[in-house]
């Protein structure tokens, strides 16, 4: 444990340079950019280095009302076990549009990864759940359009297309995927789904004041082009209010849950900690049809550009496990944040989190929720 507290040391120092570097400080310019490094850990995938690089920009000058729009990516590698001569590697592109003085709002995502990662049975019991090295190869590409419906009120449509097969890493590792149910070759995931969202937020990455609640549909069947027939319902619910006349300060609260429905494929499956959920948890290790997670945040800035943060979840994932008999997971953790772009506050993030027996290193631009 000591050698990772002087991983740690020698990241966040090299971190700083890097993320002062990359700080966008031409507040004249309709144009805002960043490019950040940062570690990664997880007890699943190791410790990693990740690059995230952000352009913001106007799609139309004269229009005042749209948030500006962004363009991201991000490449991840990471070193799951030093005694392995393999690694894990990922990377990605988002871009995000508002149009229209904010009326339509498009999204396009795509990513491809090569995964060397500890596969975990579902389940969601501590120190009872078995795991086996085993590799997950991938593309995956998405696209999202929202309309202002009414007032605060957007609703769209969205499609996501995913390839991918898992494989263990020797033949004792692929007989324990074969006994878990996991379908060998190349599998497909293709889905549509329908949003309903309701923004009253005051800024896209650093709200201080307003609420985001999202709920979504997914459908995916063969006739779409997928390997299985199931369905998702996913809600989250998030609330944020500054306070503080000489020190900016702003408590965050979030619930979201996730409910499989049907033949949910194993990528598919709701993992504790994804997606915004609580963190400390490595991901994948418990994980099932379906997800309840709540956590609070609070954010403090005393000095213009550099802030920390206090953060406290609690999670539960069920499904084949009946809820009655589900494990509540506690999680939580403090971390740092520096304003990259501070006109769109957006800030780079590096938080420590700790849960049971677990923690976790979360580098990334912007909040968690």
């Amino acid at each position: 444990m000591r050698k990772a507290h002087i991983i740690i040391l020698i990241m966040m120092a090299l971190l700083l340079p890097g993320v002062l570097w990359g700080a966008d400080e031409n507040k004249s310019s309709q144009v805002k950019w960043t490019v950040v490094p940062g570690p990664f850990y997880n007890p699943n995938l190791g410790w990693g280095v990740q690059i995230l690089p952000m352009v913001m920009y106007p799609v139309n000058k004269s229009d005042t009302v749209s948030p500006l729009s962004t363009s991201m990516g991000f490449l991840l590698w990471s070193k799951p076990d030093w005694e392995i001569d393999d690694s894990t590697i990922i990377g990605g592109l988002y871009q995000k549009f508002h149009l229209a003085e904010d009326t339509w709002r498009v999204s396009l995502y795509g990513a491809g990864a090569r995964v060397l990662y500890r596969y975990y049975r579902p389940g969601n019991t501590p120190g009872d759940n078995i795991d086996v090295w085993a590799y997950s190869r991938g593309f995956y590409a998405g696209t999202r359009v929202d309309y202002r419906t009414w007032k605060d009120l957007f609703t769209g449509l969205g499609y996501d297309f995913q390839i991918y097969d898992i494989y263990g890493r020797d033949r004792l590792a692929q007989l324990f995927l074969d006994l878990a149910g996991v379908p060998r070759g190349t599998q497909y995931n293709s889905s549509i789904s329908g949003y309903a969202s309701w923004d009253t937020r005051d800024s896209q990455f650093g709200p201080e004041s307003g609420i985001l609640a999202n709920l979504q549909g997914v459908y995916a069947d063969n006739w779409l082009g997928s390997s299985t027939c199931y369905g998702q319902i996913i809600a989250d619910y998030s609330q944020y209010r500054g306070f503080g006349n000489s020190v900016q300060q702003i408590l965050a609260w979030n619930v979201k849950t996730q409910t499989g429905l049907g033949d949910v494929p194993e990528n598919q499956l709701s993992s504790l900690g994804a997606r915004g959920g609580i963190r400390g948890y490595m991901s994948g290790e418990f994980k099932d049809k379906s997800t309840l997670e709540s956590q609070v945040e609070y954010r403090v800035f005393p000095v213009e550009r550099f802030g920390v943060a206090g953060f406290f979840g609690l999670g539960t994932a069920f499904g084949y496990t009946p809820i009655t008999e589900a494990t509540v997971f506690p999680a939580g953790g403090f971390g740092f944040r520096i304003a990259m772009i501070p006109e769109q506050r957006v800030n780079a993030r590096l938080d420590l989190a700790w849960g049971i027996d677990s923690f976790s290193i979360y580098f990334a631009l912007g909040e968690s929720f």
